[in-house]
C-alpha cells in the first residue's frame, strides 16, 4: 500500500475530526450511519443546544384522521411506543437528555420527531398529542423537549396554542381565559377530567359558544340542554367504563378525558371533540348484554374469522350507537352515542365520528352509517362531534 505522505495525513486526520463534531443547525445526515447536529431543545423551564446523535423521525406533513388517516395512526402508534416508562411493566425512568462528559461540553439526546416537518394538523389530533403529553407529565413529572421550536409551521404552532397544548406541558403558565376568538371562530382551550364533578366548566363553556353562534329563537336553549345532556352521559360513561380494573392496559394512563370545541360563526356550526385513552369500545362491548336488534344486526356484519386483529372494531362502534345497549343492562344508561346522534337528527345537519381502537364509525343524515377498520390502534377513544344549523 502506497504511504500517504505527511501533508496528506494531516488532511486525511482533520476530515475525520472533522466528522466526529456536530455539524450545524440546519445540516444533514453525514454518513448513512452518523448523524449529528445541534439542535434546539425547549425544556419546561429553560432552552438550551444539545447534540442530537441520530436523524430525526419525520412525521407525516400532514396530520389528520380523516385524510391521512393510516400515516397519522402509524405516527402516533411509533410516538406513544417510544416512551419505555409508559409500559406498565417497566420500572426505568426515562431520561431526555445525555449528560455532557465534558466540562462545559452540550448535553445529548439520540433522536427526536421533527414537528417542524408538520404542515397541518387538526384539531382531533391536537388534542390526541396533548392528552399524550398530559399523559406522560403527569406519570413521569416531565415531558420531552421541544425540539427546534422556532422552526415549526405557524399554523401547527397557532392550533396547539389555540387550544392550550403548551400549558399543558407546561411551555406557559395557564392563560385566565378559557377561550380564544379570531373573527368569526372561538375556540375553547382543552379541559380534562376524571369524573362528573369536572363537568360543571365544560358545560359553562359549551354555553358559551352555543351564545357566540347567534343561532336565534329557541334554537340556542334547546342546543344547549340537548347537547348538555348527550355530553354529560358519554363523559359520565368514560369517568366509569373507560378505565375498567381488569383490563392490561397496553400503556400506563391517568384514568382521563380531555375535551375541546369550537365554534363556526361564519359556518354555523359548532365542534366538540373527546378523547379518553381507556380500554376502548371494541373491548368492552362486547362484554355487555345486547338488545335483541343489536344482536341481530352483529350476528350478520362480525366476521367470525377476522383478517386482522382489529377487523371487526368498526362493527363494535356501531352497535354502540343502539340507544338499548349498555353496560348496566338498563335502557337509560349508555345514551352519550345515540343522544349524539339524536341532536344531529334533531337539526337536520351535522355528523359524529367515532375513532376506538382500531374502528372508525361515522354517521350524518344523508348517507348515514358508514364503518371501516384499521389495523393500528388510535390508543383510546376518540368522538369528532358537528353540529350544524
Amino acid at each position: 500500500m502506497k504511504k500517504l505522505s505527511e501533508k496528506q495525513r494531516l488532511r486525511h486526520r482533520s476530515v475525520l475530526l472533522k466528522s466526529r463534531m456536530p455539524s450545524a443547525r440546519t445540516s444533514s445526515s453525514l454518513s448513512p450511519r452518523v448523524h449529528r447536529s445541534i439542535v434546539e431543545a425547549w425544556f419546561e423551564d429553560r432552552v438550551e443546544d444539545v447534540i442530537c446523535i441520530g436523524a430525526p423521525y419525520l412525521p407525516p406533513n400532514r396530520l389528520c384522521l380523516k385524510d391521512n388517516l393510516e400515516n397519522t395512526l402509524d405516527f402516533l402508534y411509533d410516538w406513544r411506543n417510544s416512551f419505555r416508562s409508559l409500559d406498565p411493566n417497566s420500572s426505568k425512568r426515562q431520561s431526555w437528555v445525555t449528560p455532557s462528559r465534558r466540562k462545559n461540553g452540550l448535553n445529548s439526546i439520540s433522536r427526536y420527531y421533527d414537528f417542524s416537518k408538520i404542515e397541518y394538523t387538526s384539531t382531533a389530533v391536537a388534542l390526541i398529542l396533548t392528552a399524550e403529553y398530559d399523559r406522560i407529565r403527569t406519570i413521569l413529572e416531565s415531558v420531552p423537549p421541544a425540539i427546534n421550536l422556532r422552526d415549526w409551521n405557524k399554523d401547527t404552532l397557532t392550533k396547539l396554542y389555540e387550544i392550550g397544548f403548551f400549558e399543558n406541558i407546561g411551555h406557559l403558565t395557564d392563560i385566565e381565559s378559557q377561550m380564544i376568538t379570531h373573527g368569526d371562530l372561538k375556540t375553547m382551550r382543552i379541559l380534562s377530567g376524571r369524573n362528573s364533578n369536572d363537568l360543571a366548566e365544560v358545560s359553562s363553556c359549551i354555553s358559551e359558544l352555543s351564545k357566540f353562534l347567534e343561532a336565534g329563537g329557541n334554537i340556542i336553549s334547546t342546543l344547549e340542554i340537548v347537547t348538555n345532556n348527550a355530553l354529560s352521559e358519554a363523559m359520565i360513561n368514560v369517568a366509569k367504563w373507560a378505565y375498567p380494573d381488569d383490563h392490561e392496559f397496553k400503556h400506563r394512563h391517568v384514568g382521563k378525558w380531555w375535551i375541546t370545541a369550537s365554534a363556526d360563526r361564519c359556518n354555523k356550526e359548532l365542534t366538540i371533540v373527546i378523547f379518553d385513552q381507556g380500554a376502548s369500545i371494541p373491548v368492552t362491548f362486547p362484554k355487555k348484554t345486547w338488545s335483541t336488534t343489536t344482536n341481530d344486526l352483529l350476528k350478520k356484519i362480525i366476521s367470525n374469522q377476522p383478517k386482522f386483529d382489529f377487523a371487526n372494531d368498526g362493527s363494535y362502534i356501531l352497535g354502540a350507537l343502539d340507544p338499548g345497549n349498555s353496560s348496566t343492562n338498563q335502557r337509560h344508561r349508555g345514551l352519550g352515542l345515540p343522544e349524539m346522534k339524536e341532536v344531529i337528527d334533531l337539526l337536520g345537519d351535522g355528523s359524529l365520528v367515532i375513532h376506538s381502537r382500531g374502528g372508525v364509525c361515522k354517521y350524518d343524515p344523508v348517507n348515514k352509517f358508514s364503518r371501516k377498520s384499521v389495523d393500528k390502534s388510535i390508543g383510546g377513544t376518540l368522538i369528532e362531534w358537528t353540529l350544524k344549523f
